[in-house]
């Protein structure tokens, strides 16, 4: 006959397995937890610990559980009697966007293939993050865009030429492998050609990529992109140029790496305006699955185009 027993406390668990005269048993007994007792969701978080184990005990699988998800630790040793782990992640969404919240976790470890054993419970809490259009409630400045006359190098009055601005961020604190999402619309501005987002909390560093297409009545519309930008309390300016539709010709351009199309890739365009005597971005664009891209362009003036994919630059030509 067989039979098969767990149980455990704070400090220990043991699981035996008798089948007729030969038993073996198991077990882990913490001696040593490292954790932050406080995070951010989307923040990147290490978990150490140390036990003692019986010699020779064979640990199939170790892993951390945390808030119901499973992760597998590969960051194992074992020196005799002890065992020491440690694994990386990023932090869960919190399950209200705008609450705190407390996370639990533990470790489990599996000997032999199929003897289980769980550590207790253990805490983390957990605070919220948010980037959003600036309000009453938060009101740390991290962006502003700002709408302007190409040509004249003034601000467009809303009044007059409406705006329009459709925008998604992702942004994080952590590695980015787990992100928060917001996405603002406003398609006919008749006050506003300034546009501010405003972080929390404001001690945090918080990183984007961000999705922006605008225009303003009379003007050709255009995009602008953030990939992995880093935004905190001290506001990011950012002018958002525009060429009038009669200043302006629509042209398509192909990027390619060695005949071949190069899709995804961030486009910086840049003008020279000789009155400055220097090149200034007035827009940025994304290559498709085709490798190409449109862009606005004001005739006869000198432009230079930068490009870089998934972090990597690729020069200006």
């Amino acid at each position: 006959s067989s039979h098969e027993a767990c149980y455990g406390n704070a400090t220990f668990s043991n699981c035996s397995f008798e089948d007729v005269n030969n038993s073996f048993t198991v077990g882990a007994a913490l001696t040593f937890l490292s954790y932050n007792n406080h995070t951010y969701e989307t923040a990147t978080e290490t978990f150490t610990a140390s036990f003692n184990i019986l010699e020779d005990s064979e640990i199939s699988l170790a892993q951390l559980v945390y808030n119901g998800t499973n992760y597998t630790i590969s960051n194992l040793t074992t020196t005799l009697t002890t065992l020491n782990i440690s694994r990386t992640i990023d932090i869960s969404l919190t399950a209200n966007p705008f609450a705190n919240e407390t996370k639990g976790f533990f470790f489990r470890f599996t000997y032999g293939g199929d003897q289980v054993q769980e550590t207790q419970t253990y805490y983390q809490n957990i605070s919220f993050i948010n980037l959003q259009l600036c309000n009453a409630t938060y009101t740390a400045t991290a962006l502003n865009f700002t709408y302007y006359d190409e040509i004249t190098n003034i601000e467009i009055d809303a009044s007059a030429n409406a705006t329009t601005i459709q925008t998604t961020f992702n942004y994080w604190i952590g590695v980015g492998e787990i992100y928060k999402i917001y996405s603002y619309n406003n398609l006919t501005n008749l006050l506003d050609s300034q546009y501010k987002f405003c972080l929390y909390p404001d001690s945090q560093t918080i990183y984007t990529n961000m999705d922006l297409d605008y225009e303003a009545v009379d003007y050709s519309p255009r995009t602008h992109y953030l990939r992995n930008a880093s935004l905190t309390n001290q506001t990011t300016e950012i002018n958002l140029n525009l060429l009038t539709i009669e200043n302006s010709v629509k042209f398509f351009i192909d990027v390619k790496q060695e005949m071949i199309p190069f899709t995804d890739a961030i486009i910086t365009i840049s003008k020279y305006f000789t009155g400055e005597g220097i090149y200034r971005t007035i827009s940025i664009r994304e290559t498709d699955e085709d490798g190409e891209f449109i862009e606005y362009l004001d005739l006869d003036k000198k432009y230079k185009y930068s490009i870089v994919k998934d972090g990597v630059s690729y020069g200006t030509v």
